[in-house]
């Protein structure tokens, strides 16, 4: 098959169509979706591919240029296979609602939609093998189908296929397949686009080698092995294979449905194979006849590389090309280094002969007399592009449909591959999807051995093979003037903000779907979490853009009162959207719709813990949703989890975001009677991690405080942080004083429990623990030594300089996107990063106004009453921003900004000073002199009372709307922790307050359940601003979220 267009394809552009057919934003803006029509149809057509005697027909198969299920890469229409496989060894070709594979938008349209960029030059038919059933579109603009736009065609499959012919050529460069009936056993199994001619160009390169088919023998060892691959059987002796060769009979008889296998002799494998040709003659025919052709994939037995339904309707010759994409063998001696799995079939070139497969059926039984099979071939380096295209899309198919479970992390340095893979009981539920990627990537790399794309799918399928192999060092941007501190850090922004900015562009949808699901994508926006802080515009307003998106998707879809609708496991509970409105309250710091979300959350997750008689608390299962929140547990049991990572424990997160705002005393409450519970069990030599809930009794005990039985040491700083009561630093000093696991260490360089101040005792033994340089920005902290940093600056940019294909074009699941081992470069930033599963949030600051390629910073010191940055700019000219400040008790601070031109963290002189009011989310502006590093350091200079025991009234553009005719209802929210009185509101136009209302009283949420009142003005215009409290009369959390312009959402 010889395509120009094929040829220049550049990865990640991939998609391709294989149809093998029996008795089967947004992405383009273009030409109008009506296309030239007759009064039947839009566009003249048949259903069948006739072949006439006497002609030679050439069908030619068009390679897609791209094509996705809505936004998702999806393999399963098109790999050749009828019987794709998900992870877990169900099928799962794309029928509806339910997605295909890894690529689910169920919430934006159902799933619905797949669609197929073609290249120029058109298509004569369209094929499909399935029951699915629906409607074609040709050039739809976008994900949806306009209400004026005209389907192609119907697809209404009979037999499980269906053929649209069209009398002339389909000029459309992009077709869309839309669902009608969400019929989930209705599947579209293949897809396949054809061109039609009547001759075979001549080609110089073209090497015809014709063969005829002998009698049918049983067959040999390595076809029969490939045969049971393909058919999921051993044939054994059938007689269903025929040799072909020079001097075979050339005679056929197949009966009905029956395919007869037809296999080549040995070819030669410096050469490709672009088309076969197949003449025959019919000498008796009593009816129309459908004769279905495959040409097998050479490299792989279990998928076609083409197939076609042709009708016969008389006898006669007939001949037929079938113009596939190109393949190639095997190289006749191995390249590289030795396969690292290598079973049989698959394959070195002594037991995988260069051999083609080819099979043959019909509707009904019929003879077929002067069979010739001719193979065109052409020198391997002109068939190895399209064959090379066609391998890579199918590794990046198969490893994104496996990406969920990572079987290959099983993988160790202990013996061969293909040992583990038999053997490993981890492994078998996903053994068959695993085998296929292995052997996939071993092909791709033998075929591509300098393709940098299948050297990062190789690589990471045997990461933990090569776990203590060094990558290569990265070779970091050359930036002579700029500390090399700050040229590692950008690094790390640099590699995460590509990462996001991939999905965001690529991916996602209007309900700020990924293509994940929604309970995956909110683990993809955990690990991005601190990218806002950083840049806050353009990347941070996207990111937080679609993350209330999805956070309003899953309320709509998964969530009721803040929980997961359906009972499910602790872990896929949290993700079903807890995480997400948790998250949200962050990002939307202050915002009111945001916090009464994460409200309802917390109020509803206290319902999932039960108090025993005696005054413990614990969670009442290992699976629960609403419905046990509202109806209690059916039996207790042993108290969730038995190791320190207890997902259960990440259902706080919302009482932990409530409690940092306002300290509620319902979240409080719930949280330390459940910290309390576990805290009485822990005593010297004896440590527990799981108790029978009724009666008490531990059932996981042991000596010393190891990773399988200590309480819950996050969760206990998580307590230490919300309230500041020392009572929640002595679970972790008593943990420390035992001696042993600590129940916590630094992980990925970052460690919580390493950036606070604690008793010297705890303090001394930390940094005397702390010392490697694995401990990264956690021991940096400590010792204020930036060698600490070097480990894990480099670390993180050489494995994402390694892999940047991995976590953007490969289109894994997307809750395996994981950004932890970025963790030291942002918390150089920030001082510390918060990611997916971890909610401990100790971020020290945040930035505004500037772009996160323009500086670097590394927080030396954070706390309630000290902060200390350095901040390099990159830029040729001076930077204006603003930074936020988080762990700031609330007080009159000095802060000071002076030059570090040695960059030893200490500032050469001062440059600027002055007091300031601070207090968690108080803004610093920043003024930044060019290619310097600038100290700012913050003191604190008076102790003021804390904020979080004040109201807070606030507004949102969530809840708030302009009506046509001027008129809006404004809801007040008070999300603080007092109640509020005479509150005024006002419509303020140009600086001219044109109306106001006063509210008598709004009580405090102190149950956790919102506390609203409305006002009304009749007469209001776009770009007025609402203000309450506009005198500032009441003391408040914050006073950012007081304002609201009309249109600003």
């Amino acid at each position: 098959m010889k395509n120009t267009l094929t040829a220049t394809i550049t990865w990640p552009v991939i998609f391709i169509i294989s149809c093998v057919l029996s008795d089967g934003t947004d992405v383009f803006a273009g030409q109008n979706p009506r296309l030239p029509s007759t009064a039947e149809s839009p566009v003249a057509q048949t259903s069948s591919i006739t072949l006439e005697p006497g002609e030679h027909l050439k069908v030619s198969k068009v390679m897609p240029l791209d094509g996705r299920l809505v936004r998702g890469f999806a393999h399963g229409p098109i790999d050749g296979r009828t019987d794709t496989r998900y992870y877990n060894g169900v099928v799962s070709e794309w029928s509806g609602v339910h997605g295909g594979g890894a690529i689910r938008y169920r919430a934006f349209n159902g799933n619905n939609g797949l669609h197929i960029t073609l290249p120029e030059g058109g298509v004569d038919a369209v094929f499909l093998r399935g029951e699915w059933a629906g409607n074609l579109f040709a050039n739809l603009p976008g994900l949806g189908v306009p209400a004026e736009a005209e389907p192609l065609c119907e697809v209404q499959p009979t037999n499980g296929v269906f053929i649209r012919r069209f009398v002339d050529r389909l000029h459309a460069r992009r077709l869309s397949f839309f669902y009608e009936s969400d019929d989930l056993q209705r599947t579209l199994q293949e897809v396949a686009f054809l061109r039609l001619g009547k001759t075979f160009p001549p080609s110089e390169s073209r090497d015809e080698e014709f063969l005829r088919p002998a009698s049918g023998s049983p067959p040999d060892e390595y076809v029969r092995r490939a045969m049971a691959v393909r058919y999921g059987k051993d044939p054994g002796g059938h007689p269903a294979v025929h040799r072909l060769a020079e001097s075979g009979n050339g005679h056929l008889r197949l009966t009905t449905h029956h395919p007869l296998q037809l296999v080549t002799p040995p070819q030669d494998p410096a050469l490709g194979l672009e088309a076969v040709t197949i003449r025959f003659r019919v000498p008796h025919l009593s009816q129309d006849l459908d004769l279905t052709l495959h040409v097998q994939d050479v490299l792989d037995p279990r998928r076609d590389v083409m197939s076609v339904d042709l009708r016969l309707g008389r006898e006669g010759h007939y001949a037929v090309t079938l113009d596939h994409p190109d393949q190639v063998y095997l190289p006749a001696s191995e390249q590289g280094s030795t396969p690292r799995y290598n079973p049989a079939p698959h394959r070195n070139a002594s037991t995988a002969p260069a051999i083609a497969w080819l099979s043959v059926s019909a509707s009904a039984a019929v003879d077929l007399r002067d069979v010739t099979i001719a193979l065109h071939h052409t020198p391997r380096s002109q068939a190895l592009p399209e064959a090379a295209d066609w391998r890579l899309r199918l590794l990046k198919g198969l490893f994104q449909s496996t990406s969920e479970p990572r079987p290959w992390m099983h993988l160790k340095n202990t013996g061969p591959i293909a040992a583990q893979v038999d053997s490993s009981k981890a492994i078998q539920r996903h053994r068959a999807s695993l085998v296929e990627v292995l052997e996939t990537a071993e092909i791709a790399r033998r075929l591509l051995p300098a393709s940098d794309t299948v050297r990062q799918y190789y690589d990471w399928i045997y990461q933990n093979v090569d776990r203590h192999a060094p990558h290569p060092t990265n070779l970091l941007p050359d930036v002579p003037e700029a500390p090399r501190w700050a040229v590692q850090v950008r690094e790390g922004w640099r590699n995460m903000s590509h990462i996001a900015r991939w999905w965001l562009d690529n991916r996602l949808v209007a309900t700020g779907e990924l293509g994940g699901g929604i309970n995956d994508d909110t683990d993809m926006f955990q690990t991005w979490q601190f990218l806002p802080m950083i840049e806050s515009s353009p990347l941070g307003d996207r990111l937080k853009d679609a993350a209330a998106r999805l956070s309003q998707t899953a309320v709509e879809h998964t969530l009721e009162d803040g929980l997961n609708r359906r009972t499910t496991d602790a872990l896929h509970a949290y993700e079903e959207g807890v995480n997400q409105l948790a998250l949200c309250a962050w990002w939307f710091y202050g915002d009111p719709v945001h916090f009464e979300r994460a409200m309802a959350a917390a109020r509803s997750v206290g319902k999932l813990m039960v108090e025993t008689e005696d005054g413990r608390v614990h969670f009442g299962g290992r699976s629960f949703g609403i419905h046990e929140a509202r109806e209690g547990f059916t039996e207790l049991g042993r108290s969730p989890g038995n190791a320190n990572w207890a997902p259960a424990r990440f259902m706080l997160h919302p009482l932990y975001v409530v409690g940092l705002y306002n300290r509620n005393p319902t979240a409080l409450d719930k949280f330390e009677r459940w910290g309390r519970t576990w805290r009485k069990y822990q005593s010297p030599g004896r440590f527990v991690g799981q108790v029978d809930i009724l009666s008490g009794e531990p059932t996981v005990v042991s000596e010393r405080p190891t990773a399988e039985a200590v309480g819950p040491v996050n969760e206990w700083l998580a307590l230490y942080q919300m309230t500041g009561d020392p009572e929640w630093q002595e679970p972790f000093t008593f943990t420390m004083a035992a001696g042993g696991y600590w129940g916590t260490h630094a992980k990925y360089g970052r460690m919580p429990h390493a950036l606070l101040e604690w008793p010297e005792a705890a303090q001394t033994a930390m940094r005397q623990r702390l010392t490697r340089p694995e401990d990264g920005y956690a021991a940096f902290f400590l010792h204020k030594d930036r060698r600490y940093l070097e480990y894990w600056l480099d670390a993180s940019a050489s494995w994402f300089g390694w892999f940047p294909h991995m976590d953007t074009a490969a289109e894994q699941q997307t809750d395996r996107v994981l950004s932890y081992k970025a963790s030291v470069p942002i918390s150089c930033y920030l001082g510390d990063a918060p990611n997916r599963n971890r909610f401990l949030n100790f971020t020290a600051v945040s930035y505004e106004g500037l772009q996160g390629d323009d500086f670097a910073a590394l927080v030396w010191d954070a706390g309630p009453d000290v902060l200390k940055v350095a901040i390099y700019n990159f830029r040729d000219a001076a930077l204006q921003g603003r930074m936020r400040v988080w762990r700031l008790d609330h007080g009159r601070y000095r802060v000071r900004t002076g030059p570090d031109a040695d960059d030893d963290g200490h500032m050469d002189e001062l440059s600027g000073e002055r007091t300031m009011e601070l207090q968690r989310y108080a803004a610093v502006t920043l003024t930044l002199p060019p290619k310097q590093v600038t100290i700012v350091e913050v003191k604190q200079v008076e102790q003021l009372g804390d904020l979080r025991s004040r109201a807070d009234l606030a507004l949102s553009p969530l809840d708030t709307y302009l009506g046509p005719e001027g008129e809006i209802d404004v809801k007040v929210h008070n999300i603080g922790a007092l109640p509020a009185r005479d509150i005024t509101v006002s419509l303020v136009r140009g600086g001219t307050v044109v109306a106001s209302h006063v509210i008598e009283h709004i009580e405090d949420p102190h149950d956790l359940l919102p506390r609203i009142a409305t006002v009304h003005f009749s007469d209001a215009q776009d770009r007025d601003t609402v203000i309450v409290d506009p005198e500032e009369t009441i003391p408040e959390i914050a006073e950012h979220n007081n304002r609201l312009v009309l249109g600003s959402r």
